[in-house]
This record gives structure tokens, sequence and C-alpha cells, in this order.
């Protein structure tokens, strides 16, 4: 892989309206494009108290987003990668600067995340760069029952 040197920083509004705007998932994440739309990730944890969303840029382009929120159950760690950026590392080098955010700047021991099950590409990223398996949940997204996987990250 590449060297890629993404950029976090904290979403502005002008980043959330092109979120918005990006083109839609291709077929095979279509399930997945609720999360860059109205209603989706980013108006649920926009003003969520002891969340941090993050802008991904690559080479000062906006690539990518990412979420650290805390909960009951820890923090959880979310991601989305604009569509034609899927497939092509991006989505492990926005995930590891979202780690060192965490673990090295907010000082946080753990992370985890959900991952809808049949997402077997993804697992296998979260599984290489320290992510374990947990347990397995169901959740309702836009009314229907889907499987995930839960996992979690600690600090070396």
């Amino acid at each position: 892989m590449k060297d890629m040197n993404i950029v976090l920083t904290l979403i502005e509004d002008t980043d959330i309206k092109e979120i918005c705007a990006w083109e839609t998932y291709p077929k095979k994440f279509a399930k997945l494009d609720y999360a860059l739309r109205k209603g989706g990730w980013l108006d649920e944890y926009h003003n969520r108290p002891n969340t941090k969303i993050f802008s991904a840029k690559y080479e000062n382009e906006l690539i990518g987003f990412s979420i650290l929120s805390d909960d009951i159950e820890g923090t959880e760690f979310r991601i989305a990668l604009k569509p034609n950026k899927i497939g092509q590392g991006f989505g492990r080098a926005i995930a590891v600067a979202t780690m060192n955010e965490a673990f090295e700047k907010m000082g946080k021991n753990s992370i985890y995340l959900i991952v809808r099950l049949n997402n077997l590409p993804a697992i296998k990223l979260y599984e290489q760069i320290g992510f374990v398996s947990k347990y397995e949940l169901n959740k309702d997204i836009q009314g229907k029952t889907i499987r995930f996987l839960k996992m979690e990250c600690i600090k070396e």
C-alpha cells in the first residue's frame, strides 16, 4: 500500500453538505448508502455529547469521515468512505488515523465498532488493524433487522 497521508480535522458544515451530495455507493454496498444521506450518521451524531466527527482528507480531497462517540458501552468508532474511493486502501488509512486520534490524542484505552456480519472485507480489515470479534447482535436499520458483529480494539 502506498503511503497515504490522511489528514483528520473536525468536520465542518461545508464538509457535511459535500458528503450528502456524494454519488451513491455501488450496488455491492448500496445498503450502506443511508449513512451518507439526510437522517444518516451525520445527522444522528452531529450534536451528540462526547462525540467527535472527523473529515478525512487526502491531498486536500474530502474522501471520507469517521466518528468517535462515547456511550454506555465505551467509545464507538464509525467510518464512511466516498463511494469512488472504496477498495483503494483509504478505509485502512482513515481507520488507523482515527485509532491514533482515539488512543494517542483522546487517551482512550479501547474503542469498539459494529460491522454488518456479511461485510467480510471490512471484518478482515478490522482484524488486520487490531480489532477482535466480541459477539453478534441484531440492530434495526431503516425498518429491517440486520445482523452485526461487535468488535473491539484495545490500546497496545
